[in-house]
């Protein structure tokens, strides 16, 4: 009996001890405030962030834009020049005689002696391009106006006066003297005639053109 007792009480398993008890520690209300705190600031709020009581509203801006006045500008001064109206002269006929804006026809003169006191001027068939314009006729008072520069137009073209010689005794040396200016001068040439009131015969003015 004694051989089986020590036996037995060999094989009783030893007592498993049980895990220490922790003791219990109540909560400090502080520390949870200042968690709770520290979790509130660091967790991202949800409600919308109320803008600023001094920024203006987006219609009040907007009304603010397209009531301001717009921003000075430079001005500029322009000054217009107003030139004075041109008077335009009717072009001359292609044919005839033209000098101070007065046209006259043309006829043939041959010979000698005093040309008609009509309405034309005379080309002296003696000297092609020479013209005789009598005293009584009716262009005479139209060589009031001519004077070096001014524009005669036979049959078309155009010549300027750029030369005349006054008081020219009418006889044969007046022929010598327009036949000798024709060629140097060229172009065209015309005379009329000065009365004196006497016998004597009236002194020629030579008009030449070129």
């Amino acid at each position: 009996m004694l051989g089986w007792t020590a036996t037995a009480r060999r094989q009783r398993p030893e007592p498993v001890s049980a895990p220490p008890r922790q003791a219990f520690t109540a909560p400090n209300p502080a520390s949870k405030s200042a968690t709770s705190h520290h979790t509130e600031a660091t967790r991202p709020s949800s409600r919308p962030v109320n803008p600023p009581t001094d920024a203006p509203h987006p219609a009040a801006a907007s009304s603010a834009q397209v009531d301001s006045p717009p921003p000075p500008t430079a001005r500029t001064t322009s000054t217009t020049t107003t030139r004075p109206a041109q008077v335009r002269r009717p072009p001359a006929p292609a044919t005839g005689f033209n000098l101070a804006g007065r046209h006259y026809p043309i006829r043939p003169f041959a010979g000698i002696g005093r040309v008609p006191g009509d309405g034309y001027v005379y080309e002296w068939t003696a000297l092609p391009g020479h013209y005789l314009i009598e005293y009584t006729g009716a262009a005479h008072a139209a060589l009031a106006f001519v004077e070096r520069g001014s524009a005669i137009t036979v049959d078309g073209h155009t010549y300027h006066v750029t030369k005349i010689l006054d008081r020219v005794p009418n006889d044969e040396a007046a022929i010598d003297t327009l036949t000798t200016a024709r060629a140097a001068l060229g172009g065209i040439s015309f005379q009329t005639c000065v009365p004196q009131g006497d016998s004597r015969e009236s002194p020629l003015t030579l008009y030449f053109a070129q």
